[in-house]
């Protein structure tokens, strides 16, 4: 159990802990869900939602808030005990689940606007988590999918300086064109690696959904 679900947290919006656990589950099984994209979208607002609510405040200054395009409402919120580990472990895994799904129709508006919202998670986790999560991204996630170092620094690079609406772009172009050229032997591997740099050059010059 995570630590925040078994710390003794008396909130009343998570005091049920063994029906949140339900529920957390179930909104990690429909925004994995590419039968129904509407509904997958509509499962990443609601962990943006919790992320942006129990994540606690933002780790970045208000200059670079600002600059990026933050999520953040101005209050200061309190940070349940382990949640960003859970964040991390398993929020974040959820944002690549979409692309790297074989039967993912890199074509469909639908499709793309879930990803769309995939990426502002990403990017709101970003915010709450800060340096930590950019480790956890270069050396777990991104890693994993066989990213190169330069890859990999010009990913998080774009994630950190980017405002939302652009990263939602990148993400949108890399992620789509990856699984477009993904060979069916590499399954989900290389995800994005292949696109990266075709990504930032349409998000630069303004190419959206």
């Amino acid at each position: 159990m995570p630590p925040f679900l078994a710390c003794g947290v008396t909130d009343s919006r998570i005091a049920n802990q063994p029906i949140f656990g339900v529920v957390i589950s179930t909104i990690e099984h429909l925004a994995r869900d590419i039968t129904d994209y509407p509904t997958s979208k509509l499962a990443f607002s609601v962990l943006v939602r919790m992320v942006s609510t129990w994540g606690g405040p933002d780790r970045v200054s208000e200059d670079q808030s600002q600059r990026s395009g933050a999520l953040s409402n101005g209050h200061q919120q309190t940070k349940l005990e382990g949640f960003d580990q859970f964040m991390m472990t398993r929020f974040s895994p959820l944002c690549w689940a979409i692309p790297s799904n074989p039967n993912f129709d890199s074509k469909d508006a639908q499709g793309k606007q879930a990803l769309s919202e995939a990426a502002v998670l990403q990017k709101t986790i970003c915010m709450k988590v800060g340096s930590e999560y950019l480790a956890w991204l270069e050396n777990t996630e991104l890693s994993g999918m066989g990213m190169d170092r330069p890859a990999r620094d010009e990913y998080l690079n774009a994630l950190i300086s980017m405002d939302v609406k652009t990263f939602q772009t990148y993400f949108k172009v890399g992620t789509t064109t990856a699984s477009q050229r993904r060979a069916s032997a590499n399954g989900g591997q290389n995800l994005v690696q292949r696109s990266t740099s075709a990504a930032s050059n349409s998000s630069i010059n303004g190419v959206g959904y």
